[in-house]
């Protein structure tokens, strides 16, 4: 895993990061296709216009908040993304609640505490920053900016824990249900 100085600029750490994971030229932005990795095949699915306009914020929260971009990291940041809220980046929402559900059922205690941190921070969604305007900035000073370097270890509160319940329960219901549903079908075409 690769650590980024404070120092960096996030141009520097974000041409690093795609090399690292393999992302491509721009981290796969201007690409029409994206793909999730799995160990044996990659699922492409279309690059849209709404997830292009989120993935530069995504990549950079993946550098300022220190989470890989490999299945857990990715389960974390989602995590992280739907507690500090998406605004109005609807892929963002719709991939971090599967990330999310992900996370629970494989890596549920980084993921909880992700959630929880992201409850206590913000992120760059809401924001009136452009992709210009963040390159050049150096990653402590977005780290400042989001709230990142505040402590964190205070335990989790009710009103933290039920938020938590709240979105697993939402993401439930959008990924895992309609996940279920579909590979129960499958199953049972070819055993009935």
């Amino acid at each position: 895993m690769t650590t980024y100085s404070p120092q960096q600029t996030l141009r520097e750490a974000l041409d690093i990061f795609f090399k690292q994971y393999n992302l491509g030229e721009e981290g796969g932005l201007n690409q029409d296709w994206a793909y999730l990795d799995f160990k044996f095949f990659r699922l492409p699915f279309p690059n849209t216009a709404s997830r292009k306009r989120a993935l530069i914020y995504h990549d950079i929260h993946h550098i300022v908040t220190g989470y890989k971009s490999d299945w857990q990291g990715e389960a974390e940041i989602g995590a992280w993304e739907v507690s500090t809220g998406c605004g109005n980046h609807t892929a963002a929402w719709v991939l971090d609640i599967g990330s999310l559900l992900m996370g629970v059922c494989f890596f549920p205690r980084k993921t909880f505490r992700a959630f929880i941190r992201g409850k206590r921070t913000l992120n760059l969604y809401g924001n009136t920053y452009t992709k210009e305007d963040l390159l050049p900035m150096k990653i402590e000073e977005v780290q400042k900016m989001l709230l990142l370097n505040a402590e964190q270890n205070k335990q989790a509160t009710a009103k933290e824990i039920f938020a938590f319940i709240g979105w697993t329960l939402v993401s439930a219901f959008t990924w895992g249900l309609p996940f279920a549903v579909f590979y129960g079908a499958i199953l049972w075409y070819i055993f009935k």
